[in-house]
């Protein structure tokens, strides 16, 4: 059965509340506001004097209907006294498919939107001094309870938020009730839409004696919340996907604020905000600190997530991040938030990863990469594909595990305060996160690099980055490796040539060929002979892996498996130390290099065609039938023969 209309009614003034406008037309009709949420059916039960806050942002077709019918308004005006109509805009106020009371305790917890409280404008609640304002009052704004509105623009001042006489939230919900009710005290009929509603308090809101003084605030305070109601404006220019990133952004931003404050107190520049954020950063901090002291608490950080109730502690926070964000100013965002990304990384539990969205522009995705110290991080599982910091003309698979040794000489040699060794390794795992955006844990795994090596060299490389100039020297040479790797004219797939040589171990025929060519090309034909060992053949193994990956020949992996096969490890050493001095001495060993050459330079040829190491048949190269006469010996018999040494 359709409710009866009321006799009299009120037109909703421009961006009324659904609460401000109960309070108005119960006014006007000398009623109770439960009286009228009973007679529109916001309240169910005729014995209630309770209705939902739940209506202050969304209503069902159904009590839209009913409340449209009973107060004579149309459709489009129902719909204009809820928040929802900005939803689309301000993603706090999304509405998830749920329970009425589980999405109010959602847009609740997210602390963007007032649902038990509202900031006002004395000056707005006087009214405009028309015949119904001098009776009923102002409206009691919609924008008010969105926690981004700070400011009155019209009278050039901040909002308040207590009331002047009892100090309580205005139109706060009884504290049994929190986030429940519409309004407070339904039931008490008499009251002023613009008298606090708190018991044995009633005090008039909208008395201007005592603003006639309050200060003025500055342009570029005022120019910022007029940007913000401008993205707020359903009927503005700025589309809802474009308002909705910017919100989400600014939220991201404010919440790395608040993880690294006193960061970012510097950039607010007025006094009056700047000390308001002040105390309000710190009670926070030091409230998730106590919050993290008791082990029932699971969700510290979200007291760091809400905005303060108070206006100038949030205008300073919010114009923090305003200035970071620098919209649409996206390129250099990366930098803008390094020092913010830092400090905030190195908080427990933080946040941010889980937040960045897949729909957001790569640029934008690129600065909210989780970074610590230089390094990325890794994110907590949120189903979204990682991004390169950078655009990258090279691929994951064409990052060695190695860096070559002229790059390396040219681009880290000049760094000084590190082992290279270290710096080496750290710059290749971020040429690896350069190109998909992943941590150094996951680079390490993919460049068949031991883990606890990547580790060292990764924490060593962030104590050296301490100092600002060691980090930008650093972060300058790693962009000119990308570069030159970018600009290089062949590209190898040294990760599909890692994965073909994983398990491989140079063939028997392979083995003895090898061994023949180099006692031929060594002795000349006068019979020495060389011992087939097992060892031999694995330095030789190593030898080919380290130069068709181009790894590091103390990664490979048979030096591994001999490794973790020998556990005093003296055979593993003496190994390793014979391929280094194989690697490091360039005036040596010139006929096992020339024969290793050619059999390096078949051998990826055959992989990087087939993708595999099996069915490659090395035919080794002919050796010279004509020994060259030896030398010295005839004049100087006891001096050191000049040749190749095997």
């Amino acid at each position: 059965m359709k409710p009866a209309p009321l006799g009299r009614s009120l037109v909703p003034l421009p961006d009324e509340s659904l609460p401000g406008y109960v309070l108005r037309l119960a006014h006007r009709l000398e009623l109770s506001p439960a009286r009228i949420a009973i007679l529109t059916r916001l309240s169910m039960l005729k014995t209630t004097i309770r209705a939902s806050s739940q209506f202050t942002i969304t209503m069902d077709a159904a009590a839209a209907e009913n409340f449209g019918i009973v107060t004579r308004l149309a459709p489009h005006q129902v719909a204009g006294l809820c928040l929802d109509r900005y939803a689309d805009r301000y993603p706090p106020l999304r509405m998830i498919e749920t329970s009425a009371r589980t999405q109010l305790m959602a847009i609740t917890r997210r602390g963007w939107v007032l649902t038990a409280s509202t900031r006002y404008c004395p000056q707005c609640l006087a009214g405009d001094g028309s015949t119904i304002q001098q009776r009923h009052g102002g409206a009691w704004q919609q924008l008010w309870r969105l926690q981004v509105v700070f400011a009155c623009t019209t009278h050039q001042r901040l909002l308040e938020h207590l009331c002047p006489h009892c100090g309580n939230p205005a139109m706060q919900s009884d504290s049994a009730r929190t986030n429940r009710d519409l309004l407070p005290r339904l039931g008490q009929p008499g009251l002023h839409p613009a008298q606090c509603r708190t018991q044995d308090c009633h005090a008039r809101l909208d008395t201007t004696e005592r603003e006639t003084n309050h200060a003025v605030l500055p342009p570029e305070v005022l120019e910022f919340q007029a940007r913000i109601l401008h993205k707020l404006d359903p009927e503005g220019p700025v589309t809802p996907g474009d308002a909705s990133r910017y919100f989400e952004l600014l939220a991201l931003i404010y919440n790395m604020i608040m993880l690294s404050w006193p960061q970012a107190q510097p950039l607010i520049g007025l006094r009056q905000l700047d000390d308001a954020a002040h105390r309000h950063a710190l009670q926070a901090q030091q409230s998730v600190k106590t919050a993290q002291a008791s082990p029932q608490n699971t969700a510290t950080n979200l007291l760091l997530r809400k905005l303060p109730h108070a206006s100038d502690s949030t205008a300073g926070l919010l114009l923090a991040a305003d200035r970071i964000l620098n919209w649409p100013d996206l390129e250099g965002l990366a930098d803008r938030l390094t020092p913010f990304m830092d400090a905030a990384a190195q908080q427990p539990r933080a946040w941010y990863p889980l937040r960045i969205h897949e729909k957001w522009p790569p640029a934008v995705r690129r600065a909210f990469l989780p970074q610590l110290q230089g390094f990325a991080v890794p994110a907590r599982p949120s189903g979204i594909v990682p991004i390169p910091p950078r655009p990258c003309k090279y691929g994951a698979e064409h990052v060695p595990q190695r860096l070559p040794d002229e790059w390396c000489q040219r681009h880290l040699g000049h760094l000084d305060g590190i082992n290279l060794k270290h710096l080496r390794r750290a710059a290749v795992l971020k040429l690896f996160e350069a190109a998909t955006g992943q941590a150094w844990s996951a680079a390490a795994e993919q460049l068949h690099m031991p883990r606890r090596n990547a580790e060292i060299a990764v924490r060593t490389t962030r104590t050296w980055m301490r100092q600002d100039a060691n980090r930008q020297a650093f972060d300058h040479a790693v962009e000119a490796l990308a570069q030159e790797l970018e600009n290089a004219p062949t590209r190898f797939d040294y990760m599909a040539r890692r994965t073909a040589l994983h398990t491989w171990i140079m063939p028997d025929s392979h083995w003895h060929g090898f061994v023949h060519e180099l006692e031929t090309q060594t002795t000349h034909g006068r019979g020495r002979r060389h011992k087939l060992t097992d060892e031999r053949r694995i330095i030789i193994t190593v030898l080919v892996w380290t130069h068709i990956t181009h790894g590091e020949h103390l990664f490979a992996p048979a030096v591994l498996a001999d490794k973790a096969a020998h556990s005093t490890q003296p055979r593993t050493a003496v190994l390793a130390h014979r391929v280094g001095e194989i690697l490091g001495s360039p005036n040596d060993y010139l006929t096992l290099r020339t024969i290793t050459k050619d059999y390096v330079g078949r051998f990826a040829t055959h992989i990087d065609t087939t993708g595999s190491a099996d069915r490659f048949d090395w035919n080794p190269p002919t050796p010279r039938t004509t020994p060259p006469a030896p030398r010295y010996t005839r004049y100087y018999p006891n001096a050191r023969r000049q040749g190749a040494r095997s």
